[in-house]
């Protein structure tokens, strides 16, 4: 793929606003994104049970009205599993996902998390997820199967989305390790301290 950077934004922006679908999934998230953010000053304990229902709520409806797709695509998961040994890159695209999807939902229920760490955390999680839905609709779209590394490539929409998906995953692993990196640090100084006293 002989994409430059100015491409790869211009396609990926292009990608955002290909349908009416692909802008109902924005807002969704955007949405979603606004109301978590809103709840940090109000800290509502209604909005930790209620945003994972929301979610649960959005996944029912879509596979109501998506069905077959939804299972197609289901299906196409499946294989890669099962074909994970020959197809790795997808299957660890997938997994990704997944980390992303759970992080998300930690963060929601989380204590531990300050508003600051929230917000990025929110902020990345929630737009690796929309990446990866926004993958699905297109491969839906393009009718192209997820085992079929070669054949997603060929597509420049796809390749960008995948591309952009990683950037955002490995950004999020550094962002956690500084993280928890920083916090360590604070805690040996603290002990530190204490001790001396």
């Amino acid at each position: 793929m002989d994409l430059n950077f100015m491409d790869k934004v211009s396609l990926f922006t292009k990608i955002n606003f290909s349908s009416f679908l692909t802008i109902e999934e924005a807002l969704i998230f955007i949405i979603i994104f606004l109301f978590l953010l809103f709840n940090l000053k109000y800290k509502n304990k209604i909005v930790s049970i209620f945003i994972p229902f929301l979610l649960l709520f959005i996944t029912s409806f879509s596979l109501f009205l998506f069905g077959s797709d939804i299972t197609y695509v289901l299906e196409t998961i499946m294989k890669g599993i099962i074909y994970s040994f020959y197809f790795p890159n997808i299957i660890f695209y997938i997994i990704t996902v997944l980390i992303s999807f759970l992080f998300f939902i930690y963060t929601i229920i989380s204590k531990k998390l300050t508003n600051k760490e929230k917000i990025v955390n929110y902020l990345i999680c929630g737009f690796h997820l929309y990446l990866f839905v926004l993958f699905t609709t297109n491969c839906l779209n393009l009718k192209v199967s997820l085992i079929s590394p070669a054949k997603i490539y060929k597509h420049d929409e796809l390749y960008v989305l995948v591309a952009v998906s990683q950037v955002v995953f490995y950004l999020n692993i550094i962002y956690q390790s500084v993280k928890l990196a920083v916090r360590k640090l604070k805690k040996q100084d603290a002990s530190a301290i204490m001790y001396e006293k």
